[in-house]
C-alpha cells in the first residue's frame, strides 16, 4: 500500500491525517496484506471445517425430584 492509498482512504473516511501517520499506516496495511497472502497460500484442502474454535458443551444439570 502506497501512501497515496492511505491519503485517499482517509479522505473517503472524512478524517484527516499527518505525513507521519500516512507513512505508518502504509506500512502497517501492508504487512497486514502481506500475512493474508502467506495465509491464503497455506493448503486447507485437508483441513476440515471449524463451526467454532473451542468446543461447545451444554452444561446441565441433572433432574432431582424433590418435595
Amino acid at each position: 500500500m502506497q501512501r497515496n492509498d492511505v491519503f485517499n482512504l482517509a479522505r473517503l473516511a472524512q478524517i484527516a491525517i499527518s505525513e507521519d501517520e500516512a507513512d505508518y499506516f502504509a506500512n502497517s496495511i501492508s504487512k497486514i496484506v502481506n500475512l493474508v497472502d502467506t495465509l491464503n497460500a497455506v493448503d486447507t484442502t485437508k483441513v476440515a471445517p471449524l463451526t467454532h474454535t473451542c468446543p461447545q458443551h451444554a452444561l446441565m444439570r441433572e433432574d432431582k425430584v424433590s418435595e
